[in-house]
């Protein structure tokens, strides 16, 4: 199995509750990077991993981790990120998607937005924030998601991503009144 390209979601999901004091230093402290998990599925060919991290208010943001592989091809489209692989670099775009992020609906969120071309071993960010309704209460519910993209051409990932800085960050963030 060789991964080519590792998306890591971080999404911070929560309520009103959490909107001030000690709910919300809590859920301000949810990290924007963790040690990517590498899944141990095995698979032939090349292939694009993903790393879903869950902070809910209602689990205390307490993380929870789950991984996923598929085969790739040229295009990767996932949630809000967008990817076009080449044999020595990955172009990434960002797309407001509101079913996966919520509202507000952006005007510009119709096309994909160009991010950053990463070589091996680089890595970006993505920030992206919105806002819901919980579908068993109704209540509004508020997310942060944070997309980190890791490109790599090694089969020994885990020693080739650092949590340095990213080569660039792209930050979507709304007013969530």
């Amino acid at each position: 199995m060789k991964i080519k390209l590792l998306i890591q979601k971080i999404h911070t999901e929560w309520t009103k509750k959490s909107r001030g004091g000690q709910s919300a230093a809590v859920r301000n402290a949810v990290p924007e990077f963790f040690p990517p998990k590498i899944p141990s599925t095995p698979i032939e060919g090349d292939i694009f991993a993903w790393h879903y991290v869950g902070c809910y208010e209602w689990k205390d943001f307490v993380p929870k981790h789950c991984t996923e592989t598929r085969k790739i091809s040229y295009l990767v489209n996932h949630e809000c990120v967008d990817a076009e692989l080449g044999y020595e670099i990955c172009k990434i775009f960002y797309i407001h998607r509101p079913e996966c992020v919520g509202a507000p609906i952006k005007v510009h969120s119709s096309h994909p937005e160009y991010v950053v071309t990463l070589f091996p071993e680089e890595w970006c960010q993505i920030i992206c924030n919105g806002r819901t309704t919980r579908y068993h209460s109704g209540e509004w519910c508020y997310k942060k998601i944070v997309y980190n993209c890791f490109f790599c051409c090694l089969s020994d990932l885990s020693n080739s991503i650092q949590a340095g800085n990213p080569k660039s960050c792209k930050k979507d963030l709304a007013n969530l009144w």
